[in-house]
């Protein structure tokens, strides 16, 4: 649920381990063992995205996606009286298109604004999201059931942590791999 994904995005920015990587737009992570490589991985946040997120900067985001309309989005940004962290989840395809501008105006909305016509139209396709802002917590259908995606990396993340330090090396083993959504090692 939107509300879930809220609870998850505000315990991992209260992590500095994972409110320091939030902003990072590409990484470099070293493979070893039979295929010995090096992998870049670049944030998909493109320039239409953090345009369509004007005048907020993002500090971190993270999406996962399900077909062609199941969408989650977990993002933080800048407001005026510190970060805004928000959740939308949706499974319409034009909102799937849309997910960056309806959060701008979802942001909009939680600094106090109207509900634009992009978030109205979000919530009357059945969308659920749950933002919090200066202490302050906005939610519309925020129990609504929908497929979180990728978005559970984040859960995983924050449970590595509480067994892990950010300097761990983890073996990853041919068995250990499960297909995904979209991922595999080689």
């Amino acid at each position: 649920t939107a509300a879930d994904l809220l609870r998850l995005a505000l315990c991992a920015s209260r992590r500095a381990e994972i409110e320091g990587v939030w902003s990072i737009r590409s990484a470099e992570i070293s493979v070893s063992g039979p295929h010995r490589r090096n992998l870049t991985i670049v944030s998909q946040i493109d320039g239409a995205a953090l345009r369509a997120m004007l005048p907020y900067h993002i500090l971190g985001a993270k999406s996962g996606s399900w077909g062609e309309t199941h969408k989650a989005l977990v993002i933080r940004c800048s407001g005026t009286r510190g970060p805004i962290t928000s959740c939308l989840m949706v499974d319409d395809a034009q909102c799937f298109k849309d997910i960056y501008s309806i959060a701008k105006e979802l942001f909009d909305h939680v600094c106090g604004g109207e509900i634009g016509h992009d978030l109205q139209r979000f919530i009357d396709s059945g969308g659920s999201f749950a933002a919090e802002y200066d202490g302050i917590r906005i939610m519309r259908n925020e129990d609504d059931r929908h497929v979180p995606a990728s978005t559970t990396k984040l859960l995983t993340v924050l449970c590595a942590l509480d067994l892990l330090s950010p300097d761990d090396q983890i073996t990853i083993h041919g068995m250990d791999i499960a297909s995904g959504s979209g991922s595999a090692f080689y």
